[in-house]
């Protein structure tokens, strides 16, 4: 297997920044290579994506993800709908129950005058 220019060029920066930050290790980096030089390389094999098992169950298409959002708008317009309304008619029912309590109230007044008199 042979590799590009750009990967040789990847390989010899990290040798030299481990040469520089751990002789050590560097030097039985040396002996590795020593012992494989006349090894084949393996096939490089595909690599599969990093996206967990769930997520590859659950994809869905980018039709299928439109659709899915545009139900979701919809049922948060349809609920902001439903409860402004229900404010609408508690805020129309409670100024309908002050105002006959009021009206209860002026009745009465005027008829305790009444009986006064």
């Amino acid at each position: 297997m042979s590799i590009s220019e750009r990967e040789r060029e990847v390989l010899d920066s990290m040798e030299s920044d481990l040469a520089d930050s751990d002789p050590r290790l560097a030097s039985m980096l040396v002996m590795f290579s020593r012992l494989t030089a006349d090894e084949r390389m393996p096939v490089r094999e595909p690599v599969r994506s990093g996206e967990p098992g769930w997520r590859r169950r659950f994809r869905i298409g980018r039709r299928a993800r439109g659709w899915l959002l545009l139900a979701a708008a919809v049922a948060l317009i349809a609920s902001m709908v439903i409860m402004t309304y229900g404010n609408r008619v508690s805020a129309c029912t409670h100024a309908l129950t002050t105002a006959c309590e009021r009206t209860h109230a002026r009745l009465a007044g005027s008829a305790a005058e009444s009986g006064r008199r």
